[in-house]
């Protein structure tokens, strides 16, 4: 469920879904000889190791395969795409009849995964304002789930390639190759204390701060690191405007997380932490969510 909030941060950051009235035929082929280019190498982890982040890799986000961005243009015409999406630099016919949000660099600002679920499930994400949702507070773009795998494809391919002329709310997305996808060529992390990483990202409670450092100060820490097989615990302040505070707890492997996870005292630890922060989630993971990299760093 999307709340107010959730919505106003998504539209603060440039979500923008593809909204917007014109008439859905799915009957049209685009018949053409396609282009496709290479395939990313693939990200490559054991079954206990995905499991143990969760289901899914650290950062993993949908990758559609590679598409053919000049079949996209014509699979865009073809369905009606331009009655309601201004594309500057393209001569579409009768551009931008109906109001819906302009495209003009929005390859710049999305991943093709969001292209995806713009297209198929378009009510996943609702942006507030003029044009995106109408009087039933639900997106204004009709949804396409049968659409054939072929145009979907291709299709995102060229909105993916729609990357100069519009710098939308002042935001940018990496760019597929632009920067290595998750677990291909990232550096290894450094040796480790444990194997096994408990993330939790939370914010504070009003005026806890100084009470829950006196705390850990104090009783916590202490508690925490008496913990068989618990060999640190570390915080970090995210900065910005969507600050908050991350904790990762280390445990030297599966077996000493998951005994202590079942124990009362991880019950009580956990209901004094959580007396002092708001709503938050746990993720496990096998590798450190962030670590130094030594041969890229350097201090005075």
């Amino acid at each position: 469920m999307h709340t107010p909030t959730a919505l106003k941060r998504a539209a603060a950051v440039g979500l923008v879904l593809l909204a917007c009235a014109c008439g859905k035929d799915d009957t049209r082929p685009v018949a053409s000889a396609r282009s496709v280019g290479p395939t990313p190498p693939p990200v490559r982890l054991s079954m206990e190791a995905l499991h143990a982040a969760g289901g899914v890799p650290f950062d993993w986000k949908l990758t559609p395969p590679p598409g053919d961005a000049t079949r996209g243009r014509a699979v865009f015409a073809a369905y009606g795409c331009p009655s309601c999406h201004v594309v500057q630099g393209e001569a579409f016919p009768e551009q931008g009849k109906t109001a819906g949000p302009e495209l003009t660099g929005m390859g710049a600002h999305h991943p093709p995964g969001y292209f995806v679920e713009a297209i198929l499930n378009p009510n996943a994400i609702v942006i507030e304002g003029q044009g995106y949702a109408g009087a039933n507070g639900l997106s204004t773009m009709p949804a396409y789930p049968d659409m054939p795998l072929v145009d979907l494809t291709d299709v995102v391919a060229y909105l993916s390639s729609l990357t100069t002329g519009h710098n939308h709310a002042m935001m940018m997305a990496a760019q597929p190759g632009a920067l290595p996808s998750n677990l291909r060529e990232r550096p290894a992390p450094p040796p480790q204390s444990g194997t096994i990483h408990i993330v939790m990202r939370y914010d504070l409670l009003p005026g806890k701060l100084d009470e829950f450092e006196t705390w850990f100060r104090e009783q916590g820490r202490q508690a925490f690191l008496a913990v068989d097989g618990l060999t640190g615990i570390d915080t970090y302040v995210i900065g910005g405007a969507e600050g908050a505070l991350v904790s990762i707890f280390t445990f030297r492997d599966q077996q000493a997380s998951n005994a202590f996870l079942a124990s009362d005292e991880a019950r009580v630890l956990g209901d004094k932490w959580d007396s002092f922060i708001g709503p938050h989630g746990h993720v496990l993971s096998r590798l450190p969510p962030v670590y130094p990299v030594e041969t890229l760093s350097g201090h005075p």
